[in-house]
């Protein structure tokens, strides 16, 4: 993916991996780049559906982005000013292979220029690690709005600051709702 870019999959286009748990297999990939929107797209079987580091004023909405064999959508550092609304993410099959649906880490606004990154709107179901994970001072995002269940955890916040979470539906979970690790 390029500057400028819009992936809108509106013609109902799918992006299949072959499922084999390759470490690096992205279904799209959004490195070093600024200004993308994705779109209406089905993003399944994958090590990552959608990753994205070193990204500033990303949108991905409207995604349905299940059975990966890590992470729905992975927001690394250096990840800013990014939105992620209306996604459903989630495991549909009996292996339940993708351990977090979104997984933030490192994405800081002052020490690696990330941070400011809304997560609103989601469906976000059986996960085996959490529904949401932020990780490794991914300080300064909003989480709101979200319906987070049937995962280990909802949402797990270690050693992220400044974030807020608030108005999601979170239920269902088979450990915690929420869980705050060492300063966050």
């Amino acid at each position: 993916v390029c500057d400028n870019a819009t992936l809108s999959c509106e013609s109902g286009a799918n992006f299949i991996g072959n499922g084999q748990g390759e470490e690096h297999q992205r279904g799209i990939e959004i490195v070093g780049v600024n200004n993308v929107q994705i779109n209406g797209c089905n993003i399944q079987n994958f090590t990552y559906g959608i990753y994205i580091k070193n990204a500033i004023n990303i949108t991905i909405d409207d995604n349905t982005i299940s059975n990966n064999n890590q992470t729905g959508i992975y927001i690394g550092e250096f990840t800013k000013n990014s939105t992620f609304n209306n996604n459903t993410l989630g495991n549909s099959n009996s292996l339940n292979t993708q351990s977090r649906g979104i997984w933030m880490r490192s994405a800081n606004p002052t020490a690696n220029g990330g941070g400011n990154n809304l997560i609103t709107n989601n469906t976000i179901f059986n996960h085996t690690s959490s529904g949401i994970y932020l990780a490794d001072s991914s300080d300064v995002n909003n989480i709101s709005g979200n319906i987070i269940y049937n995962n280990t955890n909802g949402i797990i916040n270690n050693q992220s600051t400044s974030t807020t979470i608030r108005n999601n539906s979170i239920y269902s979970n088979s450990l915690n709702g929420i869980t705050l690790i060492e300063n966050s």
